[in-house]
């Protein structure tokens, strides 16, 4: 019986002696960008030419070993395989993203086997995604996206990191973001259009898939995710166990001005090829984190009240902070008739909000108004006073009835 991580002794002198064909064990291919999971992908992309380099440095014990028909293991084919993907992503129109993986591998095998072992360049992966739909303001908690991975055969299938052919990986991929929580799903093809030499893994076409979800810690710069992803043979392969599948835990922290780490371990989860007993990996991401917490189009890093959204009214709408009593005359804007001009507070109409300067409308401002309360009778006596003088010559009797307003009666009994 011949099988990856599951291979018979009675097959073990042909493997060893068969051509290296379409020999890559790396299962672990991550994604690029600090908006997908580890390995699966989100339904989100890049910003409209927003640049994003990553690495991510992985290591996995014994994803190769020798076991006999009961399935114990018996010796380990290839003990360690540890990754260096040198990536980074491209972001156009706000919808489509191009990204480039050079992964970089070294390969401890077990020499008593006679393998060869070794650095080695790995396949160099482009990585096309378009957003279909969604993750925007019209949709902001669903998306639907679809990425094709195509690798180029330019790694050592000799040291299992190449498939020595052109192979593409088309997927559907699916988004829920609930801000706390989030979750994706991918689903696809990994097409190999000639299948390797049976003698030694025979890989052809396969289905893919793969599960993230994300849950943010407190606060959305630290974020936990758990990812689990597999294939499965397109073909029945008889006497092979080629079914990989892998779990993953990891964290996620960004950090200001633009750092992403990303850490975590895993373990396959079956007997197959590529799965490791152990996994750990270390990620680092420079993405500019322009965030916007409280919603209200000014980033954090320029928001004097990150979690507290503008009030938009046109009183200092700069600083992110809300006003909620622009004029600061404890009267709050909503119940303020005069938002941005402050109350004099004098016992005048000050319910309204609106200062009056001239409460009595004499004319006269209230700041030089000895009767602020009572209009002036603007009769050329003693106007500027700003107070009314019923008996201008203080005769006993009003002006109104006082032909004479500025001269006193003699009050002499003639015509008084």
């Amino acid at each position: 019986m011949i099988a990856p991580r599951h291979l018979a002794l009675a097959a073990l002198a042909s493997l060893l002696a068969a051509p290296a064909l379409a020999q890559n064990i790396q299962n672990f291919r991550p994604a690029p960008g600090t908006w997908n999971g580890i390995t699966v992908e989100g339904g989100q992309t890049a910003e409209h030419l927003q640049f994003v380099p990553s690495l991510m440095f992985s290591y996995g014990k014994s994803p190769l070993v020798e076991r006999a028909d009961d399935g114990t293991v018996v010796r380990p084919l290839v003990q360690h395989l540890s990754t260096l993907n040198v990536m980074a992503t491209f972001g156009l129109f706000d919808r489509a993203e191009i990204g480039l993986d050079v992964p970089l591998h070294y390969v401890a095998v077990n020499k008593d086997a006679g393998l060869e072992g070794g650095a080695a360049l790995g396949d160099l992966r482009v990585l096309p995604k378009v957003r279909l739909f969604g993750l925007d303001k019209r949709s902001p908690q669903v998306g639907l996206a679809l990425a094709a991975p195509i690798t180029l055969p330019t790694g050592n299938s000799d040291r299992w990191v190449g498939d020595d052919q052109i192979t593409v990986d088309p997927k559907l991929v699916f988004e829920l973001d609930l801000k706390v929580f989030r979750a994706a799903l991918n689903g696809g093809v990994r097409v190999r259009p000639d299948r390797t030499d049976p003698k030694r893994l025979e890989l052809g076409s396969e289905v893919t898939y793969g599960a993230a979800f994300g849950a943010h810690l407190g606060s959305e710069d630290f974020e936990l995710i758990a990812e689990v992803f597999g294939a499965a043979p397109l073909e029945d392969i008889q006497g092979a166990e080629l079914a990989p599948l892998e779990g993953l835990l990891g964290l996620r922290i960004h950090t200001a001005p633009g750092p992403v780490i990303t850490l975590g371990a895993g373990t396959g989860i079956v007997a197959s090829y590529g799965d490791p007993t152990a996994r750990i990996f270390f990620g680092l991401a420079w993405n500019r984190h322009e965030r916007d917490s409280d919603g209200d189009g000014i980033l954090d890093e320029d928001d004097q009240c990150p979690h507290q959204p503008e009030d938009k009214d046109g009183f200092q709408d700069s600083d992110g902070c809300p006003d909620p009593d622009n004029d600061g005359d404890g009267l709050l804007d909503k119940d303020d008739s005069c938002p941005d001009e402050a109350e004099d507070r004098d016992g005048y109409e000050d319910a309204d909000g609106c200062p009056e300067p001239d409460n009595d409308g004499d004319g006269i401002l209230d700041s030089v108004d000895r009767c602020p309360m009572q209009p002036e009778d603007i009769d050329t006596f003693q106007d500027a006073d700003g107070c009314p003088d019923p008996d201008n010559d203080e005769d006993g009797i009003p002006d109104v009835s006082d032909r004479c307003p500025l001269d006193p009666e003699d009050k002499d009994g003639f015509e008084d």
